[in-house]
């Protein structure tokens, strides 16, 4: 499996501490898939204002059925977390 360096909050720069607070702010804690843009703040800000969207958006799907939906294309692609 491949390691992919992460930033962690304590011992991050203040960019990248200030677009984890904006991720904090919608999550209880910070998911490894934003976590690993963290050495990119630009990435990370952008991938989670889309995430927010497709997994928050009014649609057709329930949360539940939304989260069903990753987790099943997380399992197709062999995703190890």
């Amino acid at each position: 499996m491949a390691f992919v360096r992460t930033v962690k909050y304590d011992e991050a720069p203040e960019d990248i501490k200030l677009g984890y607070d904006a991720i904090l702010r919608h999550h209880l804690k910070l998911p490894n898939v934003l976590a690993v843009n963290g050495i990119r703040p630009e990435i990370m800000e952008t991938f989670a204002t889309h995430l927010r969207t497709v997994m928050r958006s009014k649609s057709g799907l329930t949360s539940a059925e939304k989260e069903m939906i990753a987790t099943v294309v997380s399992a197709l692609n062999k995703c190890q977390y």
